[in-house]
């Protein structure tokens, strides 16, 4: 059990020790360690990446970096939403809900700044994994195939 204990706090640890601290994603052509989880994550030479949907439980994640929790607790995304229902996005970290971000549906080409005070008691010390849900606020599920655009996310103070 030894054993197994210390060969858990090693894995744990090295991973660890693997990433980086990261507030800032501007998305220079470059999807920054973001992935789809259920829909597909693409970067644009205009610094963007989008998230195409293909499920109704599709999540963009970012577990490569981490977040200080203790110093960051506000969140700015500047984003351009193209579904028509799709009004809200959750956000979770390791796993665990944080809190809900109201957007605007059928954005077209524009792009609109939202921040997100954080104030949940979940959100603490080095957060290891960042994850967006595209919802409908009615069905709590992703409703369409409306592409999520975003510019960037900012992890700051205030």
């Amino acid at each position: 059990m030894k054993n197994f204990t210390l060969v858990l706090f090693l894995t744990t640890s090295i991973l660890t020790l693997a990433q980086t601290e990261k507030n800032t994603y501007n998305f220079d052509n470059d999807t920054e360690a973001f992935f789809g989880e259920g829909g597909n994550v693409s970067a644009t030479p205009s610094g963007f990446i989008t998230f195409s949907p293909i499920s109704n439980y599709a999540r963009i994640v970012q577990k490569t970096n981490y977040i200080n929790a203790y110093e960051n607790k506000t969140i700015r995304l500047r984003i351009s939403n193209q579904s028509s229902t799709n009004n809200v996005l959750s956000l979770s970290v390791d796993g665990k809900a944080i809190g809900n971000i109201e957007v605007s549906t059928n954005d077209g080409n524009s792009f609109k700044e939202y921040v997100f005070k954080i104030t949940s008691n979940k959100w603490i010390g080095n957060v290891s994994e960042f994850k967006l849900f595209p919802r409908n606020s009615e069905t709590k599920m992703n409703d369409d195939d409306g592409a999520l655009i975003i510019d960037y996310i900012i992890f700051s103070k205030k």
